[in-house]
């Protein structure tokens, strides 16, 4: 049986992030590594290991072709501001 790869929605302006989620996600050791980590020991959900686990998780084992990544870009802060899906930016 063949798996059918699922991608990442884009939320408005967000394809700059999934192409990096989508990379890192194809690195075999480091998705392994964050779908090894035992959610429960996860005290805060906030957390985005939570965050790229789900992701990762979907892109691996969902037959749904597509995750929208809301969550994860309202908890990924970065310069004291979760990710606006409607900016468009670079990866950097």
């Amino acid at each position: 049986m063949s798996h059918t790869y699922s991608g990442l929605k884009n939320l408005a302006a967000t394809c700059y992030i999934n192409s990096l989620l989508q990379q890192l996600f194809f690195i075999d050791s480091f998705s392994s590594q964050i779908l090894s980590v035992n959610a429960s020991k996860i005290e805060d959900k906030e957390n985005i290991v939570y965050e790229l686990q789900n992701i990762f998780a979907h892109l691996r084992f969902s037959e749904s072709p597509v995750f929208a990544t809301y969550s994860f870009c309202n908890k990924f802060i970065l310069d004291g501001q979760p990710i606006d899906p409607r900016v468009q930016t670079d990866v950097d």
